[in-house]
């Protein structure tokens, strides 16, 4: 999950820190996300809504935190889903954090992997990258319920930058 205040009349993503900010209160990272959603809106604190499922062969590229009646959404561009074509590539482990970063995913990714610690050693020590095939890491996707549509996206040649 990923969460938001508003700053001067913009959605600003919270980044992980020692503490969050409220008027004259402050509270921990952590004590904010124990806190039930009312709560965490009571002291200006609002998820991020995810980008919806989309149609197959279209990829959807996040894009800035927008309004939508009173609440953060994370807006987005659909983009056509490209073919592989020539040699197979792998990603770097920097470019998936990235991606998943920009989706607001990564917590819950190191969350994942954290749970097997062998696969995350291979992951974050693979010299040619991850391999967009490994059924460990698609296995680990769907335990996550990510859309096809983002794995696409998380998975994309790297070509394509962030």
């Amino acid at each position: 999950m990923a969460y938001a205040q508003k700053i001067n009349g913009t959605w600003v993503e919270l980044p992980v820190g020692p503490s969050v900010r409220y008027l004259d209160f402050a509270a921990s990272y952590d004590t904010v996300l124990l806190w039930s959603n009312a709560e965490r809106e009571a002291f200006g604190v609002y998820e991020i809504s995810d980008i919806p499922p989309v149609q197959s062969g279209k990829t959807a590229v996040a894009g800035p935190i927008i309004d939508v009646n009173g609440k953060p959404v994370r807006s987005y561009t659909l983009v056509d889903t490209p073919t592989p074509t020539g040699p197979p590539y792998y990603i770097p482990p920097s470019l998936l954090r990235q991606r998943a970063q920009k989706l607001g995913i990564w917590e819950d990714l190191t969350d994942y992997l954290m749970q097997f610690p062998s696969l995350m050693l291979m992951v974050l020590t693979l010299e040619d990258g991850i391999d967009p095939h490994y059924p460990e890491l698609i296995n680990g996707f769907n335990s996550l319920n990510i859309p096809q549509s983002i794995q696409d996206y998380l998975l994309g040649d790297p070509a394509l930058g962030v």
